[in-house]
């Protein structure tokens, strides 16, 4: 099939406004209409189409009937017939400039294309030309103009996006091909949303962002400082730091599917920046200028290669929480687990060895040319003891599902939801700096918590996690002073030690750990335990040879 490549200019407009477009010869002359229109950034409306003095009336006649190669033609665009003839006059010229194969699939034969383009959108409810050229000297010298429809158009609106163009093609002649567009009305100024929050509130973020004010400062210096901060850098740096589910439940919001009344788990990173606020009598807004930054690689290869990052790192940070001490090949897993079907596996075998050699900012470090170990859980000392005691066997390992896996990379491991909810409440309980603060040292205490079940993931063995535990719990106030507390975590570890993934147990727990695993492990115990034996009955034998001092 065949295609006319066509110019558009719009009559006398300064700076010019020109586009280049590419209409396949099966569309008809109405549809030559619509094109010029979306292609010049107005909404689809009436008009006439002529080739000289002559008007072409059928517009239901294919343009392969109508159009040659060389043809020059005339668009009248009008809101309505009453404005013909009454000076509300607004022309487009077109220019046939030669007629060239389609390429592509057979979906996108009848959709038209930019090619080529030059100035700012047509302004909406504009009319005439007088009011074009007005509106585009004005905008050359200021952000904003009032139109003499009332309307307030600013710079941005005006200027022209060919990737949003093609969509607008897209909707209009093959609707099931085009992509969501973003709701840039969910969007505000970041310095509005800033001036919204409490001054408390401003201070908080301060804190947790390691952000340095001097005294008591006011309200509108820390707006000014957190501005002067949210620069395009830390904006893109903030994407990258985004869990998967987190950035796409943004995507979900920024298409316009947002919850009525959001919760403080919706989207926490951008609430905690105060880049989400749910505005009263507006609802929920986000700032202005991530959904800009954002817009500028949606649907793009650069989302595709973000996205795949993304997975990738997720699967890293997953691999590092539940083995502990892990493989290439048990890495190479997990992504393919967690990318949906996507072939992930060259990207991940470069980033494996890049993160072996300390590229990125995880917490992971390498044990061996083929080994990995978290940095959360292990030291060296410790991951080099486990790995000897690593069972011999490499495909034997634990392979949860996808969601499970997002989940250990995002929020890492936990109890289950009783025993998590009654170990945060006997720490609760004995927190000094939660007795005095309130509910608002909440995150301290899921510290210690992610610390305790740290202990347990690393030994599997609730004597040895309390021993930790121990050390951990000494920043508590009464902890020492009280037996009962002591024998209330030791009853939550041993509930858990049969369900929590261990690290010795390549990620296994003792309840769905494999026989010859679990065998393997129990003659490593029952070793450790009889040599263990054999060092005490030698220390106490030592301690009896002593002869005592006669007083």
């Amino acid at each position: 099939s065949l295609a006319f490549e066509i110019a558009i200019s719009v009559e006398r407009s300064n700076p010019l406004i020109f586009r280049q477009v590419l209409v396949p010869d099966g569309l008809t002359c109405g549809d030559l209409l619509t094109v010029s229109r979306i292609a010049t950034g107005l909404e689809p409306g009436k008009g006439k189409l002529f080739r000289g003095l002559e008007e072409l009336g059928k517009k239901e006649a294919r343009l392969s009937e109508m159009l040659h190669e060389g043809d020059e033609l005339r668009i009248w665009l009008s809101e309505g017939t009453k404005h013909y003839g009454k000076g509300r006059e607004l022309s487009l010229y077109l220019l046939v400039k030669k007629e060239v194969p389609l390429s592509g699939d057979a979906s996108s034969e009848e959709i038209p294309r930019v090619l080529l383009s030059e100035g700012r959108n047509l302004p909406p409810g504009v009319g005439e030309i007088g009011e074009v050229n007005r509106i585009q000297k004005a905008l050359n010298g200021a952000s904003s103009v009032q139109s003499a429809s009332g309307e307030f158009l600013t710079e941005k609106s005006l200027e022209f996006s060919p990737k949003k163009t093609d969509n607008a093609m897209r909707r209009q002649f093959a609707p099931e091909t085009a992509r969501k567009e973003l709701d840039m009305r969910l969007a505000l100024p970041m310095r509005l949303l800033l001036d919204k929050l409490k001054l408390n509130d401003l201070k908080d973020m301060a804190n947790e962002q390691d952000m340095y004010y001097y005294g008591q400062p006011r309200k509108a210096e820390l707006v000014d400082s957190f501005c002067r901060r949210y620069d395009e850098r830390y904006i893109q740096d903030f994407f990258e730091i985004l869990s998967i589910a987190e950035f796409q439940e943004f995507k979900r919001f920024a298409q316009g599917d947002a919850p009525e009344m959001p919760d403080v788990r919706f989207m926490p990173s951008f609430q905690n920046r105060g880049f989400l606020l749910d505005v009263p009598k507006v609802g929920i807004r986000i700032a202005s200028e991530l959904l800009e930054y954002y817009d500028g690689w949606y649907d793009t290869e650069s989302e595709t290669a973000f996205l795949h990052r993304k997975t990738i790192r997720s699967a890293m940070l997953a691999s590092a929480r539940l083995y502990g001490i892990f493989s290439r090949e048990q890495f190479l897993n997990v992504v393919e687990r967690l990318s949906g079907g996507l072939d992930l596996n060259s990207e991940a075998f470069e980033y494996f060895d890049r993160a072996a050699e300390g590229a990125y900012k995880l917490p992971v470090r390498a044990l061996d040319n083929r080994f990995l170990y978290s940095t959360e859980d292990l030291d060296q000392r410790s991951a080099q003891s486990l790995w000897r005691e690593r069972y011999p066997d490499e495909e034997v390992f634990a392979l949860p599902s996808a969601e499970e896996l997002g989940a250990i990379a995002q929020n890492g491991l936990f109890l289950q939801e009783g025993s998590m909810e009654k170990l945060v409440e006997l720490i609760r309980e004995n927190e000094y700096r939660y007795y005095y603060r309130g509910s608002g040292y909440i995150e301290p205490i899921m510290e210690i918590c992610r610390k305790l079940v740290a202990a347990l993931h690393r030994y599997g063995r609730p004597e040895d996690a309390l021993a930790v535990g121990e050390k951990v719990l000494d920043s508590l106030r009464w902890w020492r002073a009280s037996d009962t507390y002591r024998s209330a975590l030791t009853e939550i570890f041993k509930k858990e030690a049969k369900t929590l993934p261990l690290i010795c147990l390549n990620g296994f727990s003792r309840k769905n750990c494999p026989k010859q695993l679990a065998e393997y492990r129990n003659k490593l115990e029952e070793k450790a335990a009889a040599k263990k034996a054999v060092k005490t009955a030698k220390r106490n034998a030592a301690v009896k040879a002593v002869p005592k001092r006669k007083r």
